[in-house]
C-alpha cells in the first residue's frame, strides 16, 4: 500500500492499458522493425498504443572506472515515450532528460573521448575536480501507408548537451547532435517485406577553456592524437587548447531491411553502411582548421523471433568501424594590404584505427503477470576489438586489444495481491581482455633535433587495465507493479543494485570494485 500510494502521488493520468502491455524497450527488442533506422517499419507495431513515463535516480561509486569517469557520481532524469496507432498511421515519440554530477574527474576534455578522432587531455593528474552535465533528447517518428503494401516513414533524433568542469583549468562543452532519416518498405504478399532508408547525422561540439583562480599558474594540455601520445601545449597560447573548436562531424548512410517468415518464426535482418567526415577548427582564411578526419562503418544485425505461449528471441549483431585523422600543415601570411590569412600546405595522417564489435543473445519469456513476463531467461556474449596506429614521424605507437564478456540472467514476476505484482531479476557476467597497452617504434632513425612525442601514459595504463583486467559483475533488481486507477494506469517502482569486482590486483585503477544503485518510479498507460 505504501508503494502504491507513492506512485499515485508522483504519477497521475493515463488511459486504458492493454492486457498484454509491456515496456517500450521490451517492445522494441521484440520487433526488429521498431528498433531499426527505418520509420516506415512502424507499421509493424501490433497494439493500439503503449506509453511509458519514468523518473529515475542513480548513484555510482568505486575506483574501477575508466579514465574519464568519476569515482563518485549522482545522476537523475526523466523520460517518457509512446507508440501510438492513429488510424492507419503509427506515431512514435520520446523525450529524455538527464542530469549528472561527478566528483574526482579529469583527463579528457571532450564529452565522449571514444567518439572523438583525437582528444585534448590535461597533462597533470592533480587537477581532477567536479563535473556536471545536462542532456536533452527528443525523438519523433511517423510511419504511414502510401499505396497497398508500400509504406513510408520519417524520423528525427535531436540531442543537446552541456558539460562543465568546476576546477581550474575549467572547460565547458556544448554539444548538438541531430539525425534525420527517411525510408520506404514494401511487403510482397504475406511473405517477404523489404525496406530501405537514408539517414544523415550532424554533430557539433564546442569547448571553451577558462581559469578563474591564480592566472599566473601554468597548465599543460596534451593534444592526444590517439593512445595518449601527441604534443604538449601551454594553456592560453595559440593551439588546439586555445580554440573553441568546433569539432564537427557529418554522417551519410543508409540501411537495407528484410523480414522473412519461417513457419512459426520470423527472421528480421538489417544491413547498414555509413560514411563519416569532419574537422576541428574553422574552415576560413582567417581562422585555423587544425585537422580533418574521415571514416566508415558497416553493421549487420539479425533478430529471429517466435511469439506464442512462449516468446523466443535470438539476436545477433556485427559492426566494423574505421577512422583516420590528419593534421593540417599551415602558416600565417600577411597580404600586401596588411591582412593576415591562413595558408594550408597539405596534411599529415596522424591516426589510423578500426574497431570491431559482435554480440549474440538468446531470450525466452513465458506467461504474463500484470502485463510483464512471468518468467524470463537470457544468455549472451559480447566481443570487441580495437586496433590503432598513431604516427608522429619518425615515431609511431600501436595498440591491439580484444575484450570478451559472457552473461546470464533470469527474471520472475508473481502476484502480490489480486491485481498487484512483484518482479525479481538476477544477472551475472564475466569479462576480460587481452593485448598490450602500447607498442612504440620508429619508421626511421630520428635526427638530433627531433624530440620524441609527449604522452600521459598513466591514463593509457589506466584505460588498458580497465578494458582488459578479468572481472565479475552481478546485478539484482526488484520491481513492484500496481494499478493506480481501476483499469486505467499501471504504475511501478523499481530498484536495481550493480556490483563489479576485479579478479586480479589492480595497479593503475583507483580501486578494485565499482557499484551502482538505481531507483525509479513510472507508469505504463
Amino acid at each position: 500500500m505504501i508503494a502504491r500510494g507513492l506512485i499515485m502521488v508522483l504519477l497521475l493520468g493515463g488511459v486504458s492499458l492493454p492486457a498484454d502491455a509491456q515496456s517500450l524497450e521490451r517492445e522494441k527488442r521484440s520487433n526488429g522493425w521498431l528498433s531499426s533506422g527505418n520509420a516506415a517499419g512502424l507499421r509493424a507495431f501490433r497494439e493500439g498504443k503503449i506509453s511509458e513515463a519514468e523518473l529515475f535516480f542513480n548513484r555510482e561509486g568505486g575506483g574501477m572506472v575508466n579514465h574519464h569517469e568519476a569515482t563518485s557520481q549522482f545522476s537523475w532524469g526523466a523520460r517518457t515515450g509512446s507508440f501510438f496507432r492513429l488510424d492507419r498511421a503509427v506515431l512514435h515519440g520520446e523525450i529524455i532528460y538527464k542530469n549528472y554530477k561527478g566528483k574526482n574527474t579529469g583527463g579528457t576534455t571532450f564529452i565522449d573521448p571514444g567518439y572523438a578522432p583525437f582528444n585534448i587531455v590535461e597533462q597533470a593528474d592533480t587537477n581532477r575536480g567536479t563535473r556536471s552535465a545536462e542532456e536533452y533528447t527528443l525523438v519523433g517518428a511517423v510511419g504511414v501507408p502510401l499505396y497497398r503494401a508500400l509504406n513510408a516513414g520519417g524520423k528525427i533524433i535531436y540531442t543537446t548537451a552541456n558539460r562543465a568542469k568546476h576546477k581550474d583549468p575549467r572547460y565547458k562543452n556544448t554539444l548538438l547532435d541531430m539525425t534525420v532519416s527517411a525510408g520506404l518498405s514494401y511487403r510482397f504478399g504475406n511473405r517477404v517485406e523489404v525496406g530501405i532508408n537514408y539517414d544523415y547525422r550532424r554533430t557539433i561540439e564546442e569547448t571553451r577553456y577558462k581559469v578563474y583562480g591564480n592566472t599566473d599558474r601554468q597548465f599543460l594540455f596534451l593534444v592526444d592524437f590517439g593512445l595518449f601520445t601527441g604534443r604538449v601545449e601551454l594553456f592560453g597560447e595559440t593551439g588546439y587548447s586555445s580554440s573553441d573548436g568546433p569539432l564537427f562531424n557529418a554522417f551519410h548512410g543508409g540501411s537495407l531491411q528484410v523480414e522473412l517468415p519461417l513457419r512459426r518464426w520470423s527472421l528480421f535482418q538489417e544491413l547498414t553502411g555509413r560514411r563519416r567526415h569532419g574537422y576541428f577548427g574553422e574552415k576560413s582564411t582567417s581562422s585555423i582548421c587544425y585537422s580533418d578526419h574521415e571514416g566508415s562503418m558497416i553493421a549487420y544485425r539479425g533478430l529471429l523471433s517466435a511469439r506464442g505461449e512462449v516468446t523466443r528471441l535470438v539476436e545477433w549483431s556485427f559492426s566494423r568501424e574505421t577512422i583516420e585523422n590528419s593534421e593540417n600543415i599551415y602558416r600565417h601570411e600577411t597580404t600586401p594590404g596588411g591582412l593576415s590569412r591562413v595558408v594550408y600546405h597539405g596534411k599529415v595522417k596522424v591516426l589510423s584505427g578500426n574497431a570491431t564489435r559482435a554480440s549474440l543473445s538468446c531470450t525466452s519469456r513465458r506467461g504474463l503477470v500484470a502485463g510483464q513476463p512471468a518468467w524470463e531467461w537470457s544468455a549472451g556474449g559480447d566481443y570487441a576489438a580495437r586496433s590503432r596506429t598513431v604516427s608522429l614521424y619518425p615515431f609511431f605507437r600501436q595498440q591491439h586489444l580484444h575484450a570478451y564478456r559472457a552473461r546470464l540472467s533470469a527474471g520472475h514476476h508473481r502476484r502480490a495481491g489480486q491485481r498487484d505484482a512483484v518482479g525479481f531479476s538476477l544477472e551475472i557476467a564475466y569479462g576480460r581482455g587481452s593485448g598490450e597497452a602500447k607498442q612504440d617504434g620508429l619508421y626511421a632513425k630520428p635526427s638530433d633535433d627531433q624530440a620524441a612525442p609527449r604522452n600521459v601514459d598513466h591514463l593509457l595504463y589506466r584505460e588498458h587495465e580497465y578494458l582488459t583486467i578479468p572481472r565479475v559483475e552481478g546485478s539484482a533488481s526488484i520491481t513492484y507493479h500496481a494499478p493506480l486507477f481501476p483499469g486505467n494506469v499501471q504504475g511501478y517502482a523499481r530498484a536495481r543494485a550493480f556490483y563489479r569486482r576485479a579478479l586480479e590486483e589492480v595497479q593503475y585503477l583507483g580501486g578494485a570494485s565499482a557499484r551502482a544503485i538505481t531507483v525509479g518510479v513510472g507508469c505504463l498507460f
